[in-house]
């Protein structure tokens, strides 16, 4: 019996994993950085670091303002419990009742809860790691084109 393989899935994993392959490891940390205006001093000691610690630098920059990490396995209420800190009280307006969403990994959760925050300001995005974790992070609106861009292979 052949194992049967979800094309749906195939390709778009491919493709990241190509893209990471290809890629400068810590770019799209340097990226969220430049999107969410982090200070150039915290710029400059992100390009020097390594890819672990240019993480750790990043989580310590979003955590309480922008987001943070949730495990890999994380549900619904985990990624309300990074973000309640850095919502704003429209922002907090717009998310729906936990009871609304259903079960899913967490990049799947984050799109669903960013469809509700469409008509704010910031939109949310789930990143991978370099560890066991996600990072679901709020972009401002107008920055989110070029933030999708730069990310690329990352996005979770």
């Amino acid at each position: 019996m052949r194992n049967q393989i979800d094309e749906s899935t195939r390709e778009p994993t491919m493709r990241k994993f190509i893209g990471r392959l290809f890629s400068n490891p810590k770019a799209h940390l340097l990226s969220v950085a430049a999107a969410l205006d982090f200070p150039d001093d915290v710029q400059r000691q992100m390009r020097k670091a390594g890819d672990e610690e240019c993480e750790a630098i990043l989580l310590a920059q979003v955590e309480g303002r922008h987001g943070g990490p949730v495990d890999w396995r994380g549900t619904a209420e985990d990624i309300y419990q990074t973000l309640d800190p850095c919502l704003t009280s429209s922002e907090r307006a717009l998310m729906p009742a936990l009871s609304e969403l259903q079960a899913q990994p967490p990049a799947q959760i984050a799109a669903a809860v960013d469809a509700y925050l469409l008509p704010g300001p910031r939109a949310l995005r789930a990143l991978e790691s370099f560890g066991d974790f996600v990072i679901v992070l709020l972009v401002p609106r107008h920055k989110l084109e070029a933030f999708d861009r730069s990310v690329g292979s990352w996005l979770a």
